[in-house]
């Protein structure tokens, strides 16, 4: 049976999750972006292509944003004016509609491999922005370093609310993560990623992120596919996982709802997770 035809809009995801646009430019000239994506995908000797599910990733990251895609209405027809670095798609957050939203637009753009302290001076500089009725459209820089990385999407148009900076609240979550976690047989942590990683394992196996940075106080844990997805949507601050698999991880921050109790049970359900996939022999102690 021949496999179910690739939409175009899980297509463009795919590839600009994995790609920069003026890397594809040539071939989406004589190509589809279907075509395209199945191109690289027979032409990865790595495989990663092939174990990527563009469909099913596209489902999950649009839980809480759209995609949109130049056949759509509401396109920005200006980004053409960009030639080979128009974006293949644009991740859009807020009710409004597009053209609404890039009458009053202000680009912020950077190193797609920028530092926690830029990425908060970014943030504080896009709120102060959005703050003023603008919106604040989000574009990671095309270097050349960033080829043969699987880069953070290249276009995020939000809608900002007004708001201050994370309260108190988010170094409670932090904090009640972090006794939860130390609490488990076996565990673990250290700082393997970056400075800004507070990385937790059972055996190796990672089960909890703390991301130490004051300007994006949450935390990331493992959980269940169908249980993430509800769990996005019931709670306006959690969101698919921040740095890993977006179906299998998720990212909590401070909010509505988000009790102690609720953060001490994701943080033990990521660890039963973690430990159910070691061997008997490296499994730590019952708890």
């Amino acid at each position: 049976m021949p496999c179910p035809a690739l939409p175009e809009r899980a297509a463009r995801a795919a590839l600009a999750e994995h790609f920069t646009p003026a890397q594809l430019a040539a071939d989406l000239a004589t190509f589809s972006a279907e075509e395209v994506w199945e191109r690289r995908v027979r032409n990865d000797n790595s495989g990663r292509l092939a174990r990527y599910k563009p469909a099913g990733q596209l489902g999950d990251a649009q839980l809480t944003c759209q995609f949109i895609i130049p056949s759509d209405e509401v396109w920005p027809a200006a980004l053409a004016d960009l030639g080979p670095d128009c974006p293949l798609g644009l991740w859009a957050r807020g009710g409004d509609r597009l053209p609404q939203l890039t009458a009053r637009a202000v680009a912020v753009t950077g190193n797609r491999n920028a530092t926690v302290q830029a990425l908060a001076r970014a943030a504080a500089f896009a709120t102060a922005v959005a703050e003023a009725g603008h919106t604040v459209t989000l574009v990671a820089a095309l270097a050349r370093e960033d080829q043969g990385r699987a880069p953070r999407r290249p276009g995020h148009l939000r809608q900002h609310n007004a708001g201050g900076p994370v309260s108190a609240a988010g170094d409670r979550l932090q904090d009640t993560a972090r006794q939860a976690a130390l609490a488990l047989p076996g565990t673990d942590h250290g700082y393997p990623f970056t400075e800004h990683l507070d990385v937790y394992k059972v055996a190796g196996k990672v089960f909890l992120i703390v991301t130490d940075d004051p300007d994006e106080q949450i935390i990331t844990v493992k959980c269940e596919p169908e249980h993430a997805r509800a769990q996005v949507r019931r709670y306006p601050t959690i969101t698919p996982g921040r740095y890993l698999d977006k179906r299998h991880w998720i990212s909590l921050g401070p909010g509505r709802g988000i009790t102690e109790k609720l953060v001490t049970h994701a943080v033990e359900d990521s660890y039963d997770l973690a430990v159910e996939r070691l061997p008997r022999r490296d499994r730590p102690a019952a708890r």
